[in-house]
């Protein structure tokens, strides 16, 4: 390796379908159509050039090899003279094929930036000249498997395999695991470091539609890598002022164990159950992109709907709200659930002051109820981009705090928000030491909600939520029976 110049090309590898003749030595070899593209484009024809293209210098069809090759890719990037992103022909009107111009969407840019970010971290300014920087080079799996769970593989394995290079201590390498075991080895590995907080936000059969859970093999507690949620995290593995943002469970010690690489077995207090839900103010679990108009007018629509659900619910519709020692109103309460009710929204907003944005923001942000009315103020083009202006702010923190969430209210009276796919009649639990409620589904018809019952329940994950009221503790002094409860 280091008497070869050479570069390495990472590549979308789009179409797995072999359908161009390439040489290679004088021999025809058929490739997709990403790598023809990738040959084309960088072949001289004055001089021979040494490129490593992992579809070609692997054989895919050979994990034992795969297994070996796959772990080696850091060196094999990290000593090639440059590394080249090719991420394909963008398509070109009237047919033709000989510009090389790219589009990119979204997903690929916020990707690049993350990819950005995450190189920085593994690579800070002057980590070659600079030996202690040097010893920053690695992350802890967890650290790894979440910041890549964004991006995507043709090989569900790699979403794993893939970034196991960038860990101190990667899972061992063996394309012959089926993708469930991968999986699996991979959740038991974040509960062993300590990383339930990322399991329980990444799992759960609350942010996978109906139709892919009956034909899901996983267990509801085991992360599906190839969906996880397209929302932040609840609670933030970094502390603030040396304390962390939630402590729903106390600061007691979690206790959770594996029993047959099957069940995770955990004690909780089943507090109260899900009976009305509405809709996710934003929802992330299309990827069609709309224009900011669009999606601020689905906001507010979804924002109205929230409002209507409240006070026509009966059990919800007279003040204070019954889970806040402060006396907040039931309108206040929701207000403060759409910002996880953080002491400071950011460096320099405190909740009180957040608050008192919202009657100005919802006013205008009614504007964008009507699609009729809001047409014709679109025509006013100064006046309606002062006006998104104002709404930015309050807007993009609703936005990071709910992303894809539903709203829902509690038989009880408890408003909170819940994964896109969670049901009525899904229980809410608190787990002692664990900084977060979680969502359970009873598994069949075998429990009923019974706060008081002292035996083993199997129960599926739905995934983690936010409930106004509990977040610092409050269920743990309220009397709830401790329940042994195996999640499959």
């Amino acid at each position: 390796m280091d008497t070869l110049w050479y570069e390495a090309v990472s590549y979308n590898w789009g179409i797995m379908d072999a359908t161009e003749d390439i040489l290679v030595d004088g021999c025809k070899k058929k490739v997709t159509r990403s790598v023809y593209e990738i040959l084309t484009s960088y072949s001289s024809l004055f001089l021979p050039k040494l490129l490593w293209i992992d579809a070609l210098c692997i054989d895919q069809t050979n994990d034992a090899e795969k297994s070996q090759q796959v772990p080696l890719m850091e060196k094999i990037y990290l000593n090639a003279i440059f590394t080249t992103v090719f991420l394909a022909r963008s398509p070109l009107a009237d047919g033709q094929d000989k510009e090389h111009g790219v589009q990119l969407s979204h997903p690929n840019l916020f990707n690049i930036l993350r990819m950005h970010k995450f190189r920085l971290k593994y690579r800070p300014e002057g980590w070659n000249d600079d030996y202690s920087l040097r010893m920053k080079g690695n992350f802890d799996l967890p650290n790894v498997l979440e910041k890549s769970s964004y991006f995507k593989s043709t090989n569900p394995r790699d979403l794993i395999f893939g970034v196991m290079s960038l860990c101190e201590k990667p899972l061992n390498v063996d394309y012959a695991l089926s993708v469930e075991d991968i999986y699996l080895a991979a959740a038991e590995r974040l509960l062993g470091e300590g990383a339930s907080e990322i399991l329980f936000h990444s799992s759960g059969v609350g942010n996978i539609p109906e139709e892919a859970q009956l034909t899901l093999t996983l267990r509801s507690w085991v992360p599906d890598w190839r969906a996880t949620p397209n929302y932040k995290r609840l609670q933030n593995r970094t502390r603030f002022m040396g304390k962390e943002s939630f402590a729903a469970g106390g600061q007691n010690k979690l206790a959770i164990s594996v029993k047959h690489h099957r069940l995770l077995v955990v004690s909780g207090y089943l507090v109260d159950k899900i009976t009305v839900l509405g809709p996710a103010l934003f929802d992330t679990c299309h990827t069609d992109h709309e224009s900011i108009i669009d999606e601020t007018h689905h906001l507010a629509a979804n924002y109205a709907a929230c409002v209507r659900l409240f006070f026509e619910s009966t059990r919800l519709s007279a003040s204070p709200y019954p889970h806040a020692e402060t006396g907040q109103s039931v309108i206040e309460a929701f207000r403060r659930t759409l910002f996880l009710d953080r002491k400071w929204v950011s460096w320099d907003l405190s909740s009180d002051k957040m608050i008192q944005k919202f009657p100005k923001w919802e006013n205008e942000m009614m504007l964008f109820c009507d699609r009729v009315t809001l047409e014709a103020y679109i025509e006013k083009k100064d006046a309606f981009y002062k006006l998104l202006k104002r709404l930015y702010d309050v807007t993009q923190i609703i936005k990071s705090c709910c992303g894809g969430r539903r709203i829902f209210i509690t038989r009880n009276g408890y408003i909170g928000l819940c994964p896109p796919y969670t049901k009525q009649g899904d229980l809410i639990c608190v787990v002692p030491g664990l900084h977060v409620p979680l969502l359970l589904r009873p598994d069949g018809t075998k429990l009923e909600y019974q706060p008081l019952s002292g035996s083993t329940t199997r129960v599926k994950s739905v995934g983690e939520c936010y409930v106004h009221g509990i977040m610092n503790g409050e269920a743990l002094s309220k009397g709830y029976a401790l329940k042994e409860l195996e999640i499959v």
